[in-house]
């Protein structure tokens, strides 16, 4: 594929867009509507990019919209040690974003990382080969599929099927009421909530919640990986939301989905001929906050206690374009990616009126947004499927020719407006995941080999030039 001239912006544009990016960072934050492909009961998958519409008892099913208000910890601004530590990060994020170059993150690695024993859960062998590289090498280019909630058996068959053609892992950050029937709702109960209130739905039977269990299992079986996506889906926008919840909050929060996971049997009143599920709760070791709201400093500790080495709720702190993931406080962080999009670029792009920016946010609902305000209109499924395509292609030519940094696009299982975005992911993940030194592989298995390798070499790789800027159109033929 080689990029159009006339999707190629000047170079005084891309500057003047990258640095508002930059500086801005704003995210589309609406609500998505219900979904209306989707399947009966609970097999509908919800938005994790928009935030729950206002039903609080499960009965909508919209999810949230990922960076919707720029909250504290989407933005990076709490530490969980605070002070004038966090204020010279914010310095060197703010010159990162008006240069467009990342800044070197206050830990390249964890220190002293906690080994997971993968012996008990691993099922097949990583697709990425675990190696030191050596001096000179360049890293392979990591591609890191992710859906939130994880609520649609056909959607897990198809990226199921996609990905074993090509042996590529993605990760599903699961939706931990998934697990529980709609008649037993009131065993959940969010922080500050009433129990039974959610801003997703329960599962409306066994047959159905049976039906979840089958695919994780088949999921696990391939070398996918199951993350968190918590439970009852309260954003900023819910009364009592996820942004003003303590470290105790999300110890209760982090403790139910566990309890979810393990404890499905009791929970609903299943006999032991109910499935056994063979997610392992020690093999969860990351997630996606719901709307990415909440605040790092209270996050901090409940991920600790609860084996999280992970997050992946961050929008581009670091500026515009695709950085390598860091360490904070021994976690790491892999940022949703704000991009340049060339599909954004030039006057004929899809944008909605009064949009003129070719930056957007690498995640599918925000596409959707930035088209048509996430509106249902059918006639514009084709344009929004090449927009998302579009933007793919560019982000790995980009990173590829690049930084190499690894490749992260969140997405759901969605029939949003016709179906027009997960049939692009699937589209993209055929075109690249067979390509030469390209792994599309878990958040899990990059973070692993990340720990093999010389970590001022991580150093080296977290302070490059970003890719996917915009800046480097005319190079790029793929």
């Amino acid at each position: 594929m080689s990029l159009s001239a006339a999707a190629r912006p000047t170079p005084s544009r891309h500057r003047w867009w990258a640095l508002a990016a930059a500086l801005a960072l704003t995210v589309t934050g609406c609500q998505a509507p219900e979904d209306d492909q989707a399947a009966e009961g609970a097999s509908r998958e919800q938005s994790a990019s928009a935030p729950a519409e206002g039903g609080q008892e499960g009965d909508t099913d919209a999810e949230d919209a990922e960076g919707s208000d720029g909250s504290e910890d989407a933005e990076g601004s709490e530490d969980s040690e605070g002070g004038a530590d966090e204020s010279t990060n914010e310095e060197k994020w703010k010159e990162a974003s008006e240069k467009g170059v990342a800044p070197i993150p206050r830990e390249p690695m964890p220190e002293n990382p906690e080994v997971p024993n993968e012996e008990s859960w691993r099922t097949v062998p990583s697709n990425v080969p675990m190696k030191k590289l050596e001096e000179g090498e360049k890293p392979p280019q990591f591609v890191l599929v992710s859906f939130d909630g994880g609520g649609w058996h056909d959607r897990w068959q198809t990226f199921m099927e996609t990905a074993q053609e090509h042996d590529a892992r993605f990760t599903v950050f699961l939706t931990g009421i998934y697990l529980v029937e709609k008649a037993n709702s009131e065993i959940y109960q969010g922080p500050k909530q009433e129990p039974g209130s959610a801003a997703v739905s329960f599962y409306p039977d066994e047959e159905s919640i049976a039906q979840l269990v089958d695919d994780l299992n088949q999921a696990n079986s391939r070398g996918h990986e199951i993350g968190t996506h918590y439970n009852g889906h309260f954003c900023a926008s819910s009364k009592n939301g996820a942004d003003t919840w303590s470290t105790e909050d999300w110890q209760s929060e982090l403790d139910q989905f566990f309890d979810f996971i393990t404890n499905y049997r009791e929970n609903n009143g299943y006999g032991a001929e109910f499935p056994t599920l063979e997610v392992q709760p020690d093999s969860i070791r990351g997630g996606r906050l719901p709307c990415l709201d909440g605040k790092w400093s209270d996050l901090v500790p409940a991920w600790k206690e609860h084996g999280i080495t992970y997050d992946t709720s961050r929008s581009s702190t670091l500026g515009t374009g695709v950085h390598w993931p860091y360490s904070q406080d021994g976690l790491w962080q892999f940022e949703v990616p704000v991009v340049y999009s060339p599909a954004f670029d030039g006057p004929e792009n899809p944008a909605k009126e009064g949009d003129d920016s070719p930056i957007v946010t690498a995640m599918d609902y925000n596409f959707w947004a930035k088209i048509n305000g996430a509106k249902n209109e059918p006639e514009k499924r084709e344009v929004m499927y090449d927009a998302a395509l579009e933007t793919y292609r560019y982000m790995y030519a980009s990173a590829y020719a690049g930084n190499r940094a690894p490749l992260v696009l969140g997405n759901h299982f969605n029939g949003w407006n016709d179906n027009a975005f997960n049939p692009a992911v699937e589209q993209f993940m055929s075109e690249v995941c067979g390509e030469p030194d390209t792994y599309c592989t878990t958040h899990r298995d990059v973070i692993q080999w990340l720990s093999l390798q010389d970590p001022e070499r991580v150093r080296q790789w977290q302070s490059a030039e970003a890719s996917a800027k915009g800046d480097d159109l005319e190079d790029i033929t793929w």
